[in-house]
Formats: C-alpha cells, sequence, structure tokens
C-alpha cells in the first residue's frame, strides 16, 4: 500500500511539474502574442522586384512616367520613388498603423458600420471628407486599381498603365524617324529630320453605385470580398468596352472607332464565321503594316463558340494555323453581339493587334461616398465609386478589326 502511494505522489509530482512548463509557455506565447499586436514606432517598406522592368516615358514638360505591364502591380508603383524604395518617413506616412494590413473591403465596410479596431478608425479618420465621403487611402486604392486591370481583358491583351497625377497629362512620342540616305564622296547630307508627336491623357470620371442592406453588411462573412468584386468587375468590364468601342466624344476613344486601323469585314450583311480563313486575313492587315507581333485577339463569347465548333469536311474539330495557334484568344462580354451590319443588328466584332500599344491612363484615388439616407427606407445602403482614367492608342495601325459576326 506504502508503495502504491508513494507511487501516486511522484506521478502526481511530475503533472504538477509537466502542468507548469505548459502554463509557463502558454504566457509566454500570450506575450509573443502581445508583442505582435503592438504597434511599432517606425515601418521599413521592401522594395518589390519585378521579373520585367518597369519602363519610363516623359512628358511635354519631362517629367518622367512609368509604363506598368502586366507584369506589374500599381501597388508596387507606389512602393518606389522613382523606382526606389521610399525612405522610412515617407513609408510612414503610407503604412503607419499596418495600413498595408488593411483590405479596401474593411475600409468601406467600416464606412458605413464603423471602425472594428484601430486600424480602421485612424484610416477613416484620415480619409474623411467635408461632405461625409471617403478618399481610399492609396495603398488600399492601389489594390483595388491591380484587382481591376487582373481583371480586364485589355491588360491581359497586353495594355499598358499609366500612374496620373493631374488631370491632363501629354507624354511624347516619336511619330515617324529621321530618314537615312544614300550619298557620294564630299556630298552634302540631307537634312532629315524626325516627326514628334503627343499622346495626352484627359482624365474623366467612371462611377458605379452598388447598393447593399444593412443585415448583409452586418452579418456576411464574406461581403467585403463581395462587394469589391462587384466594383472591381463592373469597372473592368466598363474600361474593356471603351477602350475597344469608346465613341469619343462623352468617353474616350476606343480602338474601333479611331482612324488608321485595319479593317476586314464577314460582308455587306454580315455572315457567319465557319473556318479559320477571315482571321488569317486579320492578321494580314497587321503585318501589312509592319505592326507586329499580335499579342492577342479579343472576341465575344458567342464568336468563341462559333469558333470552337469549326469541324472539317470529315466532321473533327478544326485546327488553327500554327500563326494564330500561336496567339493568346481571349474572351469579354464588353464586345457587343447587337452591332449593326447592314441589314443585320445581331452583328459582333473581332479585334486583333499588339496590345502594348493601348495605354489606359488611371488616376490613383479612388473616391468613395457612402448614401445612407437615399436607401434608407429599404434599410440599404449604398457606395457611389469613381474612378478617373483615359484611353490612348500609341499606334493605330497595330491593330485591326473583323466586323459583321453574326451567328448561324
Amino acid at each position: 500500500m506504502t508503495e502504491v502511494l508513494t507511487l501516486i505522489e511522484e506521478q502526481g509530482r511530475a503533472f504538477d511539474e509537466f502542468k507548469g512548463g505548459i502554463d509557463s509557455r502558454f504566457t509566454a506565447m500570450q506575450d509573443e502574442l502581445a508583442n505582435l499586436k503592438r504597434p511599432t514606432a517606425t515601418c521599413s517598406v521592401q522594395t518589390v522586384t519585378n521579373s520585367e522592368p518597369i519602363a519610363w516615358g516623359r512628358t511635354t514638360n519631362g517629367k518622367r512616367v512609368p509604363f506598368l505591364s502586366n507584369e506589374h502591380k500599381m501597388v508596387d508603383f507606389i512602393n518606389r520613388d522613382n523606382n526606389q524604395a521610399f525612405t522610412d518617413q515617407k513609408a510612414n506616412s503610407y503604412f503607419e498603423g499596418d495600413f498595408n494590413q488593411l483590405s479596401a473591403g474593411a475600409f468601406l465596410r467600416a464606412s458605413v458600420l464603423g471602425p472594428r479596431n484601430e486600424v480602421e478608425r485612424k484610416a477613416l479618420a484620415e480619409s474623411g471628407g467635408p461632405t461625409g465621403g471617403y478618399t481610399v487611402p492609396e495603398i488600399l486604392s492601389a489594390r483595388v486599381i491591380d484587382r481591376l486591370r487582373a481583371k480586364s481583358v485589355l491588360s491581359q491583351a497586353g495594355a499598358i498603365t499609366v500612374p496620373l497625377e493631374t488631370q491632363r497629362t501629354v507624354i511624347a512620342r516619336l511619330d515617324s524617324d529621321p530618314t537615312p540616305v544614300w550619298r557620294g564622296e564630299n556630298e552634302q547630307v540631307s537634312e532629315s529630320e524626325p516627326t514628334f508627336g503627343a499622346i495626352a491623357f484627359d482624365t474623366r470620371s467612371l462611377a458605379v453605385l452598388v447598393k447593399v442592406s444593412r443585415e448583409l453588411l452586418e452579418d456576411s462573412l464574406n461581403i467585403e470580398e463581395a462587394l469589391m468584386g462587384a466594383l472591381s468587375s463592373s469597372l473592368a468590364l466598363e474600361l474593356d468596352r471603351v477602350g475597344m468601342f469608346g465613341n469619343g466624344t462623352d468617353e474616350p476613344l476606343g480602338i474601333t472607332q479611331a482612324s488608321g486601323i485595319g479593317s476586314i469585314s464577314m460582308g455587306t450583311n454580315g455572315a457567319t464565321i465557319t473556318d479559320w480563313s477571315r482571321v488569317l486575313d486579320l492578321l494580314l492587315e497587321i503585318e501589312q503594316d509592319n505592326a507586329g507581333p499580335t499579342t492577342a485577339i479579343i472576341q465575344a463569347p458567342r464568336t468563341w463558340r462559333s469558333i470552337e465548333g469549326f469541324v472539317d469536311s470529315t466532321g473533327q474539330p478544326l485546327q488553327p494555323p500554327p500563326a494564330i495557334a500561336a496567339i493568346p484568344r481571349l474572351t469579354t462580354t464588353s464586345v457587343p453581339i447587337d452591332q449593326t451590319k447592314g441589314s443585320a443588328t445581331n452583328a459582333s466584332s473581332m479585334i486583333a493587334g499588339n496590345f502594348s500599344q493601348v495605354m489606359i491612363g488611371l488616376r490613383t484615388g479612388i473616391r468613395i461616398e457612402v448614401l445612407k439616407e437615399a436607401f434608407a427606407d429599404h434599410l440599404q445602403y449604398a457606395f457611389l465609386a469613381h474612378l478617373r482614367a483615359d484611353i490612348a492608342i500609341a499606334h493605330r495601325e497595330s491593330f485591326a478589326e473583323l466586323s459583321g459576326i453574326v451567328p448561324a
């Protein structure tokens, strides 16, 4: 009996020591967690390195302007100062309070229901305006724009994003090179000067309104993600549409409305596309102007279905020629299917080109107005968001349109 009691006492002491070790480790973990949550006085920003270097242009007054391809992100650009890391002082102005950990969706939710933590409170305090709206902090605006660009077919096709700091920005471009000439010995060299032009961005306001019920804002676990998805998707679709079909009057001028692009037709009243011949003609328009390479072909989903249904005389799938197979074929509902072509009112288009010659100018600031009263009788809030943007086509001969595609 004594041996049993002794064994029990020894096991009890072992358990107490084990429990003490766990308690001690738990306390240490709590201290570590508290230190992680405690804000620091300084913040360092790491330079982001892309696989592709940023190209730079210049405005007519000599200021450098970055040209961001699909390989780059807007958020990387604002983390740079002339392609270098921010100083600690400048970095703190953007990242103090861990703004880099605050999502744009959380910011929008907080603008209606109030902040849930110190980071959201500080973001709202620094971003509020006298009219009750909020200017999204630059780091969050950059993330929204990057999300928009990821959804944009024009960006996927190779369009360049140009961050703009003013309402009007003019970038110099070389329209024609000087012409060299052969000369004999002692003959005077003929003068030949290059021709310079300009790419002008005159930003216009693009707005979207999204209504959300108060219950959904309060109860939905993914409302922040869903709200940002709705805003970025709608803005991306409209930028794609205007970049391809904008009329240039009350909206930016799109590719198909610009003079100088190549044009191929399916016929006076349009026709169904049944093989690759017209697509090859489309590419030929670009090659004849020495304006390649063709980086993408953009079409409507209906046209995609017709092309995927190509068959040969034996009923087997008709594979594209190598020249077409090597080019990404992208699909978007921003390409209309209700165009007029002669007697047809259900026509569509296909656009091919070197889309690096499309430049999307974007201001980095996005304005958010929270409309609380207009829809109060339905217990709804509305987010009225707008950005300022413009489209410029650097080289129009780099594009061609196949028009008059009608369904079978």
